[in-house]
């Protein structure tokens, strides 16, 4: 006896996660679809066999919409860090970007003459009676002050610059006894032409000075010529930047840093005479009157002033700006 089956339609749950619009498309199922155009029944047995199919079958379309939703996850998951990172670029203020920087140095040196010399001139004295060594001090200041006057050096540029009084002792049967007083005075003294100095020094000896040192040949525009030496490292430092920013295809752009540095001005001839040494000492290139005589022969060709070295140097960092003509 075979018991007749309506036509039925099996619907299949959607997907628990999340699948394109395509992959949500509803299956139906009919029974008639089984049953051969010349019966309309069908049997248990036959039923038992059809149902495990159609079970598969939903289980297979359920996997397949899965896997289409991961897809689709995992596609916006790669989409949203490139959209986030192209609204940060898009967000960025433009004084957070990279500035391309060019580190230079320039140099400039202005060579002078000197237009007047200082120097320390002065009288040491040494005696076991300090009443007689002060007195012996003393004239012979006053000589070496009068000398200065008839070679020509102004009162003005006359300073004393130290006064010292001391007892030398000696160590004698091993106790230290008293055995002279030495009193030294020094003068600092600017001379206005460099070119009189052998023959101001000549007459300072003569007058009986025995100390002569820290001869410095000066310049009275030193902060003229720093200035000058200065703008010469700036256009040095700038031709430079020039140079090697259009070698790499860039323009130079305005500063960033500025550093600068200036040296030179008073130079020190280390020149120092003792006549109660008899020795002429000079550190430097300057030749010692006579040849190492002593002060009453020297030779007015012995003093050279030569020349003053002003040099300033300038560190700067500049911007650099690609330059479009060379990156077409």
């Amino acid at each position: 006896m075979h018991r007749r089956m309506n036509s039925s339609i099996i619907r299949f749950p959607a997907a628990s996660c999340v699948a394109p619009r395509r992959a949500e498309t509803s299956f139906a199922f009919s029974a008639q679809a089984s049953i051969p155009p010349r019966m309309h029944s069908i049997s248990l047995s036959e039923t038992a066999v059809a149902l495990p199919a159609m079970r598969r079958t939903r289980r297979l379309w359920r996997s397949a919409a899965c896997l289409a939703g991961a897809v689709l996850c995992v596609g916006a998951a790669l989409a949203m860090p490139l959209q986030a990172r192209a609204q940060s670029v898009a967000a960025t203020p433009a004084s957070e970007k990279v500035t391309r920087m060019l580190t230079t140095s320039g140099t400039g040196e202005v060579k002078v003459a000197p237009d007047y010399v200082t120097f320390n001139v002065g009288i040491r004295v040494q005696d076991k009676d300090l009443a007689k060594a002060t007195t012996d001090e003393a004239a012979k200041t006053k000589a070496i002050l009068a000398a200065l006057t008839r070679s020509g050096v102004e009162a003005k540029h006359i300073q004393t610059d130290r006064i010292q009084i001391q007892p030398i002792y000696r160590t004698r049967d091993g106790d230290e006894v008293l055995d002279c007083y030495r009193v030294e005075r020094m003068a600092s003294v600017r001379l206005e032409n460099p070119g009189k100095f052998d023959e101001v020094l000549t007459a300072v000896l003569a007058a009986g000075a025995n100390t002569v040192d820290s001869i410095a040949l000066c310049s009275k525009e030193l902060r003229k010529h720093r200035d000058t030496a200065r703008s010469l490292a700036v256009k040095h430092a700038r031709e430079k930047a020039g140079a090697i920013a259009k070698d790499m295809g860039c323009l130079v752009g305005p500063p960033i840093t500025v550093g600068e540095n200036t040296w030179g001005g008073p130079y020190f001839n280390s020149y120092n005479y003792n006549r109660q040494t008899n020795n002429y000492m000079q550190a430097q290139t300057t030749s010692a009157p006579g040849g190492g005589e002593t002060g009453e022969g020297a030779d007015s060709a012995a003093f050279s002033t030569g020349t003053l070295s002003i040099t300033a140097n300038i560190n700067v960092v500049f911007e650099l700006v690609p330059d479009p003509a060379a990156w077409k």
